[in-house]
């Protein structure tokens, strides 16, 4: 049997049970709420929505706009309610990494230091960005008044942001000292490769 995982539909679920709000707002929790534990792309928000809503684990209504485009806000039901929970319960809770960023680290030989030092620096801003949207989350009112799980989180993002631009900027200057000024096939590491059999002829 298949475990349950936290994918797109989970996460809104998650949002909504926040209180209600429309794919813009889920999309704007995403960016401070969430924004440290999942990598969500936004174009799966609306998708995720309507999937959620034709099994009857969200609600939609209709709010008229004046002098703007009308907007879906979305409600949890009690049977999205009870999904949310039951995946909480039995998922694995891993903590996975998908980085681009790293890979392009892991293969920091083969790159121009002009490159890294662009990664890094693109990285410290990202980070930077991040880590003051969640310490300003965190000293505002609804921080303060956050339930205990919520506050927790954050900071655990916050503390994993920091440990971050530390380390890059400990450790960025060793790494940048050892690569290459340009990128080429010298560059390229030498990988020792297994001579394959030799077929044998049948007489």
């Amino acid at each position: 049997m298949k475990q349950p995982h936290i994918d797109a539909k989970a996460t809104c679920l998650g949002a909504l049970m926040l209180g209600e709000a429309s794919g813009y707002e889920i999309r704007k929790r995403f960016e401070s709420t969430f924004s440290h534990m999942l990598d969500i792309g936004f174009g799966s928000i609306y998708p995720a929505l309507a999937e959620l809503e034709r099994l009857g684990m969200v609600d939609a209504v209709e709010v008229r706009q004046t002098g703007r485009p009308d907007k879906k806000v979305y409600s949890i039901t009690e049977a999205g309610r009870a999904s949310f929970i039951e995946t909480l319960l039995t998922c694995p809770a891993r903590h996975k990494v998908r980085s681009e960023f790293g890979m392009v680290l892991f293969f920091a030989d083969m790159l121009p230091r002009e490159r890294i030092d662009a990664v890094l620096d693109q990285r410290l801003v990202e980070l930077d960005d991040l880590a003051g949207i969640t310490e300003t989350w965190l000293a505002s009112d609804e921080g303060k008044n956050a339930p205990a799980g919520i506050r927790f989180a954050a900071e655990y993002g916050l503390e994993i942001m920091n440990a971050n631009r530390r380390f890059i900027r400990t450790k960025r200057d060793e790494l940048t000292a050892r690569l290459p000024a340009k990128s080429g096939p010298a560059n390229v590491p030498d990988i020792p490769r297994k001579q394959s059999p030799q077929k044998q002829s049948i007489a």
